[in-house]
């Protein structure tokens, strides 16, 4: 949902899903192990998008937040090859509160009617999610010894858009 409280600002709210998935390769003298997690987090956001500039022409830059509150149905696979056993695997999940937002500032360019492009930089924030780096340490021979580490990340860089309108 969402509300234009003036032509330059709107709020919203509403359902989103986010998938985050990593895997991690480690070749330690000729054996491959691997770590794998899987995080989809089903939530609800609350956000804002405000006009910084707009000429009325071809021009406009937006600034835009979210964040919201996930439930994050997550789990998380290892493999280690062991030189005198073979390979150890093991797979587990679990659910866990999870954490996103997301900042952004945006410009587009009115290429014609119908054509625009959209370039601009975000950042966003994932909280109470299995990374694949961090899942290393609690394991010991393929076991999951310690459960789950649960942690947090951000990605951040450029984006460009090419949007059509009917």
């Amino acid at each position: 949902m969402r509300k234009h409280c003036s032509d330059r600002v709107s709020v919203l709210a509403g359902f989103r899903y986010i998938d985050f998935d990593e895997r991690l390769d480690l070749d330690v003298d000729g054996a491959l192990n691997y770590w794998m997690t899987a995080n989809n987090l089903y939530g609800f956001q609350l956000g804002g998008d405000v006009v910084l500039y707009d000429n009325c022409c071809r021009l406009r830059v937006e600034g835009i937040a979210r964040a919201g509150i996930y439930g994050n149905n997550a789990d998380t696979a290892v493999r280690i090859d062991i030189v005198e056993v073979g390979f150890v695997s093991e797979r587990a999940g679990m659910d866990h509160v999870a954490f996103f937002g997301e900042l952004g500032l945006l410009a587009s360019y009115q290429l014609s009617p119908c054509w625009s492009i959209r370039s601009g930089y975000q950042v966003h924030w994932l909280e109470g999610v299995l990374v694949a780096g961090n899942q290393v340490p609690v394991t010991t021979n393929g076991a999951m010894v310690q459960g789950f580490d649960y942690s947090g990340v951000v990605y951040h860089g450029a984006t460009f858009i090419v949007e059509a309108r009917w």
